[in-house]
């Protein structure tokens, strides 16, 4: 019995070191909370633990959802042939095809068109792939298509935010109808980049995505794919596709989810500053995206929106960029840490 007593004085003197120096630490952090993806660790005033679930889990696989958290993205082979096949021909009867570079069916004119495109790809996700994930529903629905040219490519880019990404995580789904390899466009991911700065992103909000496409290229992952592989990812990876130089077309289609309990948002930029737009999924069928080149000069792409009826909120919005270091303090920590070092020792050296 004196053993077991002792045992447990060691136990109660080692969580007490282990409590000060989490605490100490948090408290250099200035608060007494430390967040992770599944969960936020909290020391309460009388030096007791309290766990809470900060993000819910997104699948109900537990190798899929570490995979998403550390990667930002899962693939699944998830549909049968029958299904793409059906998809593509409601592409090819649904859609004009007279275009040359790339087309999004937000794009289209026609509001009923984009809520039939909807309609046919909700099924999708409710039969089919539904079953992956935890909770979630479709909110919008689109086709990407590539024609092979060289005005095709897209470049690295976030998609918008579909919730309130501090307390939410939104998926896109990513379903191509043939197979996609570096020759007709496949997408290429910066594998993680979900974790970089956090940003609001909407339409006629600037991406400031401020490193090119030669910086990013040695730490781009690309993704082939087969028809029937639909890619799960959080809309904060930056992707992008290069073009397409097959000589065919490349369809893919594109599905939004959001948490069952989540408010979908949207979010504009405007002369009077960003809006915060509580919408649903009728909100996305009269989006309209148009090229800005005469607004902005850059050839980006600006977006008209019907608002009437949206409960809405200015936000506090101050421009995050991401730029080459934070690609370097991602992929290449050791070399962050060695020129903070290199830094401080000339410093150290240097009186100023």
């Amino acid at each position: 019995m004196a053993e077991l007593s002792d045992c447990g004085d060691k136990l109660q003197t080692t969580l007490r070191y282990f409590k000060f120096g989490l605490k100490t630490v948090l408290n250099c952090l200035g608060n007494g909370t430390v967040f992770t993806r599944f969960a936020a660790l909290t020391i309460t005033e009388n030096n007791s633990f309290e766990f809470t679930n900060a993000m819910r889990n997104i699948f109900k696989s537990q190798e899929h959802n570490l995979a998403f958290h550390s990667d930002g993205y899962v693939l699944v082979d998830a549909l049968d042939s029958g299904t793409i096949g059906r998809m593509e021909q409601f592409f090819l009867e649904s859609t004009e095809q007279d275009f040359t570079g790339c087309l999004t069916s937000l794009g289209l004119r026609s509001p009923d068109q984009k809520e039939k495109i909807y309609e046919s790809l909700t099924p999708v996700f409710d039969d089919h792939l539904s079953r992956y994930v935890d909770n979630y529903r479709a909110i919008a629905g689109t086709f990407v298509s590539k024609k092979s040219d060289a005005g095709s490519v897209v470049p690295l880019h976030r998609d918008w935010a579909f919730v309130n990404e501090a307390a939410h995580t939104s998926v896109g789904l990513w379903i191509p109808l043939c197979e996609t390899d570096a020759n007709n466009g496949a997408l290429t991911v910066l594998k993680g980049s979900h974790k970089l700065k956090q940003n609001f992103r909407g339409s006629n909000i600037p991406p400031r995505i401020n490193f090119s496409a030669d910086a990013a290229a040695q730490y781009l992952t690309l993704l082939p794919m087969k028809p029937g592989w639909v890619l799960f990812y959080d809309h904060r990876l930056i992707h992008g596709s290069a073009a397409n130089r097959s000589g065919r077309q490349r369809t893919a289609a594109s599905i939004t989810l959001v948490p069952a309990e989540a408010t979908p948002l949207h979010y504009l930029g405007t002369k009077a500053g960003v809006f915060e737009f509580e919408v649903d999924a009728e909100f996305f069928h009269h989006c309209h995206l148009e090229k800005a080149t005469e607004a902005n000069g850059d050839g980006r792409f600006s977006y008209s929106l019907k608002t009437d009826g949206y409960p809405s909120r200015k936000i506090d919005y101050t421009e995050v960029s991401i730029d080459e270091q934070d690609l370097v303090s991602l992929y290449e920590p050791h070399a962050i840490s060695a020129l903070k070092n290199f830094k401080n020792k000339l410093k150290a050296r240097i009186p100023f």
